[in-house]
This record gives C-alpha cells, structure tokens and sequence, in this order.
C-alpha cells in the first residue's frame, strides 16, 4: 500500500475528481489511449485525478514505449510523490 504526499485539499479534490468521473459513467478504454476522457482503462482513472487534483500534469510519471504513451501500474507508485505505507506478502504458506 502506498500514500502519495498530499495535502489534505489535494486528497478532497481527488475525491471530487472521481465522484465526477464516478458520476460520467466513464466506460472502459480497451484502446488505451490517453488523448481522451470519454473513456479510461484503471490506472489512467488514478493518474488523471491525481494530477488534476495536484494541478501539475506531471507530478505522476508515464511509459512511453515505441511512441505509444501509457499509465502502467508501476507509474502509480514508483515516483518521488509515493510513500510505501505497508507490505503484505500473499506468497508465504500460512
């Protein structure tokens, strides 16, 4: 689990942000493509909130592979701005 290092206004907008988008209906992006809102795929969801909420297009990373820009899961908590908060490990026998 990790925590982005938000103030509390900022966390507020996320939450507004995605009642919004909650609120649109937004349907699946099976083509991935960030160039609009009208759908998204999971983690472009995440990384569109999060940077309006912070108003810096930039404060989460993208991939860029082949010309093909995308969010890939690592985006979301491999940056500067994500603190690991805690760490369970589903592989060890009980």
């Amino acid at each position: 689990v990790y925590r982005y290092d938000l103030s509390c206004g900022k966390k507020k907008k996320i939450i507004i942000q995605a009642a919004l988008f909650f609120a649109e209906q937004i349907k699946f992006d099976s083509h991935f493509d960030l160039s609009t809102d009208s759908e998204m795929y999971c983690t472009e969801f995440v990384y569109k909130i999060v940077n309006a909420a912070t108003g810096k297009n930039n404060y989460l990373p993208f991939t860029c592979v082949e010309g093909n820009k995308f969010i890939a899961p690592d985006n979301l908590y491999c940056n500067v701005h994500a603190k690991l908060v805690t760490f369970v490990d589903y592989s060890k026998k009980i």
